[in-house]
C-alpha cells in the first residue's frame, strides 16, 4: 500500500515555519542592532568573544567571557600593505620569538617603523590617516602574543586622533589596568606633576579580533603642552653611566635617550650636556637641580602603590623645566607587588623610618644589587644636607596616601570590559592597594 501526500497538507507544512522564520530573522536582526550599537561588534564576533569553548577538557563546556557591560565607543582600525605586514610578521618572529625565547633576554634592540593607515571608524566622517607604528615593549607583557602587542603610533602631516599627533596603544595589563592611571591623578593633583592620561579603545589590527587597549600620551612635545609646560625636552638617563637595571641592555651602551627635544638643536645640545653633567656627577654636587617634591611624591607615591617598578633608571624619565632650573620625575609602569609593603609597626616616626629605609635596602639588594643607584645615592645626599629629610618624605607618604584614597572609590569596579580572570586579577589588585593606602593613611 502506497502513501500519498496531499499536496493541501504540504503546502499548509511550508506556510507553518514562514513565521518562525519571520520570527527568528527578526530577532537576529534586533541581537546584531544591539551588539554593534553597544560593543561596536557584529554579532558573530560578540558571541564568539563571550563564550569560548574548553579545549583542555575537552567536554563541549562554554567558558562565559563577561563583557561586565560596560561600553567603549571608540573603535580605531589599523591596516598595512602585504609587504609592510610580512616585514612586521619577520620582525616579531625574529626579535621576539626566536631570540627571546633562546636567551630569555628582554626586547632591547630599536623596532622598525611600518608605513600603515589608521582610522576611528565610529568619528562622524571617518576617514584613512597614514601613520607609522612600531612596536613597543621590552618584556612579553607588551608583545609575547602575535595577536595582542602593544604599538606605537606616529600619525602623518596635520592628522589627529584624540587630539594627538602620537601616541602609544597599550595592553591594559602592562599598567595594572587602574594602578598606573590612579598614581598619574595623584601625582597630577597633589604635586602638580607632569600626568600621563590613558583612554581605553578596542582596536582592531588588519583583519584580526579587536582587543581592547589603551591610548596613552607618550614623552614627546605634545605631553609637556598637554600638561601646559613650557617647551623642553624629556629623557631616560643612567644615573653615573649608561642605562642598566634591565639584564641585556647595559651592552648597548645608551647613555641617555631623549623622547622629547627641541627644534633648536643648541639649545637642544646645551640641555643635554646640563642633564649629562648632573647624572654623572659622583660627588653628588648637582643634586640640587632636582625637584626634590615632587621626587618625594613619586618615592611616597610608590609605597602607597606597592611599586618599585617605575624607580628604576629606565622607566624613570626627567621633564628639565626651564621656568625653575629643576630636572622634575615623571611617573610611568607603576607595578603593584605586594612582597613591597613597608614592615613592621608604623605607629612611630622612628619605626616608619626604619621601615623606609629598608624599602630602599630591599632595592638596593633584589633591583640594582652593587650599583649605585639613584635613588639611593640621592637619599645618602639628603641627609647630609637636610636634616629633615626624613620627616619629609614620612609627611608624603601620609599625603599620597590620603589623596589617593579619595580618586580610589572610582575604580571600584572596572571601566574596561574584562574577562572573569582579569576581573579577578583587577579586584585583587584593588582590594590590596586599598588597604595598604588605609594603613599609610594614618601617618599624621
Amino acid at each position: 500500500m502506497q502513501l500519498q501526500v496531499s499536496p493541501m497538507r504540504l503546502k499548509s507544512s511550508k506556510s507553518s515555519t514562514k513565521p518562525f522564520l519571520v520570527l527568528f530573522g527578526a530577532a537576529f536582526l534586533v541581537l546584531e542592532l544591539f551588539s554593534f550599537t553597544t560593543y561596536k561588534k557584529h554579532l558573530p564576533h560578540l558571541i564568539q568573544d563571550v563564550f569560548q569553548f574548553d579545549y583542555q577538557h575537552k567536554n563541549w563546556t562554554f567558558i562565559p567571557q563577561t563583557l561586565n557591560k560596560v561600553h567603549i565607543s571608540d573603535t580605531l582600525k589599523i591596516d598595512l600593505s602585504e609587504l609592510e605586514y610580512q616585514a612586521w610578521a619577520a620582525e616579531w618572529n625574529q626579535e621576539y620569538k626566536n631570540k627571546h625565547r633562546e636567551t630569555g633576554d628582554p626586547w632591547i634592540g630599536k623596532k622598525e617603523k611600518h608605513k600603515a593607515r589608521i582610522k576611528l571608524i565610529n568619528a562622524p566622517k571617518a576617514k584613512w590617516q597614514k601613520a607609522e607604528i612600531a612596536m613597543m615593549g621590552m618584556l612579553p607583557d607588551h608583545h609575547g602574543n602575535f595577536e595582542r602587542m602593544s604599538i606605537k603610533v606616529n600619525l602623518k602631516g596635520d592628522q589627529r586622533l584624540f587630539n594627538l599627533k602620537s601616541f602609544s596603544l597599550v595592553l591594559p595589563e602592562t599598567r595594572m589596568y587602574f594602578i598606573d592611571d590612579l598614581a598619574n591623578r595623584t601625582f597630577k593633583n597633589v604635586y602638580q606633576g607632569i600626568q600621563i592620561k590613558q583612554k581605553p579603545v578596542w582596536v582592531q589590527f588588519r583583519k584580526n579580533t579587536p582587543i581592547l587597549m589603551l591610548v596613552e600620551n607618550k614623552f614627546d612635545k605634545f605631553l609637556i603642552e598637554a600638561n601646559e609646560r613650557r617647551e623642553s625636552i624629556i629623557f631616560e638617563k643612567g644615573f653615573l653611566g649608561d642605562l642598566r637595571d634591565i639584564p641585556g641592555i647595559e651592552a648597548e651602551h645608551i647613555n641617555m635617550a631623549c623622547n622629547a627635544s627641541l627644534s633648536d638643536t643648541s639649545r637642544q645640545a646645551q640641555l643635554e650636556a646640563l642633564a649629562r653633567a648632573t647624572f654623572d656627577d659622583p660627588k653628588f654636587e648637582r643634586f640640587d637641580l632636582i625637584d626634590s617634591k615632587k621626587l618625594l611624591g613619586v618615592w611616597a607615591i610608590g609605597m602607597v602603590c606597592l611599586s618599585w617598578h617605575h624607580w628604576v633608571d629606565i622607566n624613570l624619565h626627567w621633564y628639565y623645566n626651564p621656568v625653575n632650573h629643576k630636572f622634575e620625575p615623571t611617573i610611568r609602569e607603576v607595578n603593584l607587588d605586594p612582597k613591597w609593603q613597608l614592615s613592621g609597626s608604623l605607629n612611630s616616626f622612628e619605626n616608619r623610618k626604619k621601615a623606609y629605609q629598608r624599602i630602599l635596602q630591599k632595592f638596593q639588594n633584589d633591583i640594582v644589587p652593587g650599583r649605585k643607584h639613584f635613588w639611593i645615592s640621592y637619599t645618602k645626599w639628603a641627609e647630609k644636607h637636610d636634616p629633615q629629610f626624613w620627616e619629609k618624605l614620612d609627611n608624603e607618604v601620609g599625603i599620597a596616601a590620603r589623596n589617593l584614597l579619595q580618586l580610589l572609590p572610582e575604580y571600584n569596579s572596572p571601566h574596561l570590559p574584562l574577562s572573569p580572570e582579569e576581573i579577578h586579577h583587577y579586584k585583587e589588585y584593588y582590594i590590596q592597594l586599598k588597604q595598604n593606602a588605609a594603613r599609610l593613611a594614618q601617618i599624621p
